[in-house]
């Protein structure tokens, strides 16, 4: 499968982190809407669009020696697809990280585990593996 994602990253208004030990900004939500296609277990090529929110948890640089890191995972919702079968709840499990390549905001890699179901009969786990660029408006 290969896609694009768009995605607007929101501060937690009610500073969760801080309950579990964490700096009150180090939860954050995701909303986003994606592209994807692929095939299918049967060969049969598909196109969906879905939607997608996430919570992600920013974890402390001294986690992994220095390097910032997170945990996140979410829902995804099919809103269009190929396969016409729309109305379709998926989701995912990542961990990433991040930093200042001097790009004019954040770089990041992420890998995880996820279902995005574009038909009825196409479910199953997917290894994912993201690369991106945050850009701050």
């Amino acid at each position: 499968m290969v896609g694009v994602v768009g995605s607007v990253v929101l501060p937690d208004p009610m500073g969760l982190g801080g309950i579990v030990g964490l700096p009150s900004n180090a939860v954050s939500y995701k909303l986003g809407v994606g592209y994807a296609q692929g095939n299918d277990k049967n060969s049969v090529n598909w196109k969906t669009v879905p939607i997608f929110v996430d919570a992600v948890i920013s974890l402390p640089a001294d986690v992994l020696g220095g390097i910032e890191s997170y945990i996140g995972g979410g829902l995804n919702y099919t809103v269009k697809s190929s396969a016409a079968a729309t109305g379709q709840l998926g989701g995912e499990a990542y961990v990433g990280i991040q930093g200042d390549l001097g790009l004019g905001g954040k770089s990041y890699a992420q890998v995880g585990v996820g279902a995005l179901r574009s038909s009825l009969n196409s479910t199953g786990l997917a290894l994912e593996l993201l690369v991106g660029q945050k850009i701050i408006l």
